[in-house]
């Protein structure tokens, strides 16, 4: 999938206009959150259902990949949209990761001065440092 020719400027758009706006599964969760980013930057949304509870997007994800894990599907995403994978340590601004957190996984994009993954949180957006994400696994969207 190729970035638009005004990505940066879309992608900045986007993430400011999330900002303050608190977690809710369907509406500002970490896949629409990330979702949203990639719109932004291709002009395509990369995945076609919508939920409202942990347990229908788990059910979905299952339904099109075979699995409720993030990473698998991410790589279901990255084989339907052409996104390309990156070596960790090898990330880039508007890039997709999957970062483990306690027992959980988490979708997030990596912000524009490239030192922090950005995802939701209870308040709005949460920023952590890209040297303390557990990332398992980076895409080029």
């Amino acid at each position: 999938m190729a970035r638009l020719h005004n990505w940066q400027s879309r992608i900045h758009t986007y993430i400011n206009s999330k900002q303050k706006q608190p977690f809710k599964y369907g509406q500002n969760d970490c896949g629409l959150f990330c979702a949203g980013a990639i719109e932004a930057t291709s002009g395509r949304h990369p995945f076609p259902f919508k939920y409202r509870t942990l347990k229908q997007a788990q059910d979905k994800m299952t339904e099109l990949c075979g699995s409720s894990n993030l990473d698998d599907f991410a790589a279901y995403c990255a084989t339907n949209n052409g996104w390309t994978p990156v070596k960790k340590n090898f990330e880039q601004r508007g890039d997709l990761v999957v970062m483990e957190s306690g027992e959980q996984s988490h979708l997030g994009i990596i912000d524009m001065t490239g030192q922090y993954v950005l995802s939701t949180g209870d308040t709005g957006l949460v920023r952590i440092p890209l040297c303390d994400a557990n990332i398992t696994v980076v895409y080029r969207t």
